[in-house]
């Protein structure tokens, strides 16, 4: 699914959220592309309470834009 799309950058991806285990497991998965390039990610983490649904789209987009300051392309 497309998320978000910038200029030459498009965001692609689908969370997810298992209710049971203890702690429940909340993921974020896709890629994001820019220009040619492609960025594929899959993030889980443990989801203690629901402060912690928006954290699995937050940590992933924090991470992706590592990428721009190492200047990887």
């Amino acid at each position: 699914m497309i998320l978000e799309t910038e200029a030459d950058t498009v965001l692609s991806g689908k969370t997810g959220w298992a209710n049971a285990p203890d702690p429940m497991a909340g993921w974020f998965v896709g890629y994001e592309e820019r220009g040619s390039d492609v960025y594929y990610f899959a993030t889980e983490i443990d989801m203690k309470r629901e402060a912690d649904i928006p954290k699995r789209r937050s940590i992933t987009l924090r991470t992706l834009a590592v990428l721009d300051d190492l200047s990887v392309r």
